[in-house]
């Protein structure tokens, strides 16, 4: 099912009855649960009650807005139009939080996590804000990040197994090979005598480490 779409369950069988986003004004699919979910009205305030700027992933906005992470966008009454995207500007800059109807597009941090160097997206000491991509190598210098590799592309000696990002720390993350597969467990010894049967947990020839019971 579509998520923001009403349907009507009947014997297990769900038909469409409402996208709700087509409505005017514009609706949204509320979840009331026990069969009683419905198309209704946005809430006409915006958080915290203040018209002003948010950025999508401000942790205040509806999530049944679907407004973009990293993008600013202007509320009224409830209503978000967009008003920058952020990553367009230049110098690159990222969508800040700062609540109360006040975040804005501002330049990343001067300072990169551990000095200048190589970062993978998915170290932790990268700042959420950036929107960096798991496994993907950046180089941060002056506390911006630009990608040098993917990881994922390159397989060694041309061949599978593809790379991943490795966070070593302190500027110094890295595409390595993956970690060889671990060995497959030994075959089983089989039956005693390789005869298929019943046994006693207490027979002398079942081996020990199977741990039956006496």
């Amino acid at each position: 099912l579509s998520n923001g779409v009403l349907y009507y369950c009947e014997d297990g069988d769900y038909s469409k009855v409402d996208t709700c986003t087509n409505n005017d004004p514009y609706e949204i699919c509320q979840v009331k649960g026990g069969g009683r979910d419905e198309c209704v009205e946005p809430s006409p305030e915006c958080p915290s009650g203040n018209d002003g700027y948010y950025c999508g992933n401000n942790p205040h906005v509806p999530d049944d807005k679907d407004l973009s992470n990293g993008v600013l966008y202007h509320c009224e009454d409830g209503d978000y139009s967009k008003v920058d995207t952020c990553t367009n500007n230049d110098p690159y800059e990222i969508c800040h939080v700062k609540g109360g109807g006040h975040d804005e597009c501002v330049e990343p941090s001067s300072v990169c996590p551990s000095g200048e160097g190589y970062y993978c997206g998915n170290n932790p000491h990268v700042p959420d804000d950036l929107h960096l991509v798991n496994g993907r190598l950046y180089e941060c210098k002056d506390g911006h990040y630009s990608r040098v590799d993917t990881c994922t592309n390159n397989p060694t000696g041309g061949h599978p197994p593809f790379q991943v990002c490795k966070v070593n720390g302190y500027g110094h993350d890295e595409c390595v090979d993956p970690a060889p597969a671990p060995a497959p467990p030994p075959p089983s010894p089989g039956c005693p005598g390789g005869k298929d049967g019943h046994y006693c947990g207490n027979n002398p020839d079942v081996p020990d480490d199977l741990h039956l019971v006496n």
